[in-house]
């Protein structure tokens, strides 16, 4: 595939995405259209053939079209025709649950104060679990898949609204609206758990002892030194035995 023909599928796709159905993507435009280049890059980066797709490219496709099918602004990217994109509406209870994820290390705080929005207005949420785990992936390595009940977000008053594909949008959830697995211990919590190892105590407060092999590596010299002795006191042992004899007596 030469230059101009990728730039030119390029910009089919992203007429698609941006133009034409960004929920299959796991994107959702603001009311201006406009998404952000880095969920888009990573969206794209997700289909097989496009993972080497950077902003430059992004940059190119504008360049080289003299009516470019895209605008960028500042971080953002939306398509210039924008008809075909799907309107929020609010969504009728035709489904019983739906899928979230959030960083394993904001799951603690959502058991308590529930799910929040982040960097979006809304908390996106999937009817399907694979889109939601795709959508957590962007975010972390191992994101918490969370089970939302839509019967007990209705009960609470917070309605749901659809955005295209599977996604819908919620204010918030409630802790009490969705269910997670069990919070495993933190390394810290873990840690503060231990039992620190006994440190052994001397027999002898304010004192501490040598080592035999530390005596054993001092006294090393004299040792040696012993041993080098032992020849000389047998000679005058021998010498001793001798004194006082003729030295005729053995003729």
């Amino acid at each position: 595939m030469n230059k101009r023909h990728h730039q030119e599928s390029l910009a089919k796709l992203l007429i698609y995405i941006l133009g034409r159905n960004p929920g299959e993507f796991g994107l959702v435009p603001d009311a201006r259209g406009y998404v952000r280049i880095k969920d888009l890059l990573k969206a794209i980066c997700e289909e097989d053939g496009w993972r080497h797709i950077r902003r430059s490219h992004l940059n190119e496709v504008v360049l080289v079209n003299s009516n470019p099918p895209i605008e960028i602004e500042g971080e953002r990217v939306r398509a210039v025709d924008r008809e075909g994109l799907p309107r929020l509406t609010v969504s009728e209870e035709v489904v019983k649950q739906l899928y979230c994820c959030i960083r394993k290390k904001a799951y603690a705080a959502a058991l308590e104060k529930g799910v929040l929005p982040g960097a979006d207005p809304f908390v996106i949420l999937s009817d399907d679990r694979g889109m939601a785990e795709r959508l957590g992936r962007r975010y972390d390595a191992a994101p918490v898949l969370l089970t939302v009940s839509v019967s007990l977000m209705k009960r609470r008053g917070l309605p749901l609204q659809y955005a295209g594909g599977t996604l819908y949008l919620a204010e918030r959830i409630p802790p009490d609206c969705f269910t997670g697995p069990p919070l495993a211990k933190t390394r810290e919590e873990i840690k503060s758990g231990e039992i620190p190892a006994r440190v052994p105590v001397p027999k002898t407060p304010g004192s501490f002892f040598i080592e035999r092999d530390d005596v054993n590596q001092q006294s090393g010299i004299k040792e040696k030194n012993v041993k080098n002795d032992d020849w000389k006191r047998a000679r005058r042992q021998m010498n001793r035995r001798h004194k006082g004899k003729n030295k005729w007596d053995n003729c």
